[in-house]
């Protein structure tokens, strides 16, 4: 049996008079690519951040690899946020440099890579690069972290599909039986049959959540599809 890597049970959040997250529980196990959709606001990046442990006033439990305190086992994830984080001046190998500093084990040739692979200039400065181009270096980025549980917020935002394409072949090629991936994501049309598994949020509850064959038998459509219906 694959070893669970993320757990949340009965899982709250609020913000102000607003609930984000409201008992959300579910297990997600080793060598599983797991999307999670729903709509702007249905709490998607407020899980991925509780996840990432830097939120901590939440209500319920989560745990990663079996460890509740979320943030002692931030060696063991990669947390790809969907806002720019960096300095405008930065160049991308900068980037490459910092994350070797930060990130004990970095695969700095594997980034090197992959810059080189979508035709990176590593020179360039973040601040200059186009929307898609600057979602794709975050991306690789982020590919280059040597984790177990990756957290990924709208990767795939900006990109056009052939990138995307690409992209899907990057992450088939990064997966494997020890590491796993929960992809917050809007693209499903183009995206769906790189995963294994799909969680619907819905103003804070989960609307939905099965086996990606298991959901298109029952519903006799694509997952996309299934999408549109249920939001």
């Amino acid at each position: 049996m694959s070893e669970c890597c993320v757990s949340v049970k009965d899982l709250s959040m609020s913000y102000g008079r607003g609930d984000a997250l409201k008992g959300v529980s579910f297990q997600l196990e080793a060598g599983t690519l797991v999307a999670l959709t729903g709509a702007n606001g249905s709490g998607k990046s407020t899980l991925l951040k509780i996840l990432a442990g830097l939120i901590q006033t939440y209500r319920g439990e989560a745990s990663i690899l079996g460890q509740r305190d979320t943030w002692l086992t931030k060696s063991e994830v990669c947390f790809h946020p969907s806002y720019p984080w960096f300095k405008p001046g930065q160049r991308v190998s900068d980037a490459v440099k910092m994350y070797a500093v930060l990130r004990p084990g970095y695969r700095v040739a594997e980034a090197d890579e992959l810059f080189s692979r979508f035709g990176f200039d590593m020179g360039a400065q973040l601040g200059t690069l186009s929307k898609g181009r600057l979602a794709l270096a975050l991306f690789i980025l982020s590919m280059g972290v040597n984790a177990r549980v990756y957290l990924l917020d709208e990767p795939f935002g900006g990109i056009d599909i052939k990138t995307r394409d690409e992209m899907r072949e990057v992450l088939l090629r990064q997966a494997d039986e020890r590491r796993l991936f929960l992809i917050a994501t809007h693209e499903l049309s183009d995206m769906e049959r790189l995963f294994d598994r799909f969680i619907l949020l819905d103003h804070g509850r989960i609307a939905l959540d099965g086996q990606s064959d298991d959901l298109r038998e029952q519903y006799g459509c694509s997952i996309a599809e299934l999408m549109r219906r249920k939001l």
